[in-house]
């Protein structure tokens, strides 16, 4: 019924053919003409058009997180194609795993995920605030703060993070996770701060 294409140089130029915001139209963009192989590579290969009859139909963009967890940046079909029977096509792709974490630059809904054979687990509501003062306050003598520095911070990332966010159902992170990350669009190199007490980390 279709099959997957890898998006490259010579097909890019069909993403505009679907509703894809801005910012992830430019992170594709990106991603597809990076002179950097090794980012070209790991993040390239999971951008894919959906292909049917010889014609560009629909787009899916996802990440394997963990063992049997994925994300879905984005997975669009041209009106045309975007019925239950295509999506049901498309997600057998998924079926070996338990849990999908789906973006909000996506036209899935939680009744067609519900049809898809999915439940809703977990939801996440991004807010926001303008803030236009804050309070000082009088600082610890013996807290202090260390941004985190590539190829010496790595596992004592991984140690703090792994112990605060313990979980049953959630897979420790790695040392190849955090490499992994510092590709993302969203990654902010200063934004990772260690809070140590008394010097000691």
């Amino acid at each position: 019924m279709y099959r997957l294409e890898t998006l490259n140089n010579s097909n890019l130029n069909f993403i505009n053919e679907f509703d894809i915001t801005n910012e992830y139209k430019e992170e594709l963009i990106e991603i597809c003409t990076n002179k950097n192989i090794f980012k070209k590579l790991l993040l390239g290969k999971n951008i894919k058009y959906i292909k049917s009859q010889q014609k560009y139909i629909g787009f899916l963009w996802y990440s394997k997180l963990q063992y049997q967890v994925y994300k879905i940046h984005c997975i669009k079909f041209i009106p045309e194609y975007s019925t239950f029977e295509y999506y049901k096509e498309v997600f057998k792709f998924f079926n070996s795993c338990n849990s999908i974490i789906i973006s909000e630059n996506n036209n899935l809904n939680t009744t067609l995920l519900i049809e898809l054979g999915f439940s809703v687990e977990r939801a996440i509501i991004e807010m926001e605030r303008d803030i236009n003062s804050y309070e000082e306050q009088n600082n610890d003598e013996n807290i202090s703060f260390a941004t985190f520095k590539e190829g010496k911070d790595e596992k004592h990332r991984c140690l703090i993070q792994n112990k605060v966010f313990d979980s049953a159902n959630r897979q420790s992170i790695n040392k190849e996770d955090i490499i992994y990350e510092k590709y993302q669009n969203y990654y902010i190199p200063e934004g990772c701060i260690f809070i140590k007490h008394k010097g000691l980390m």
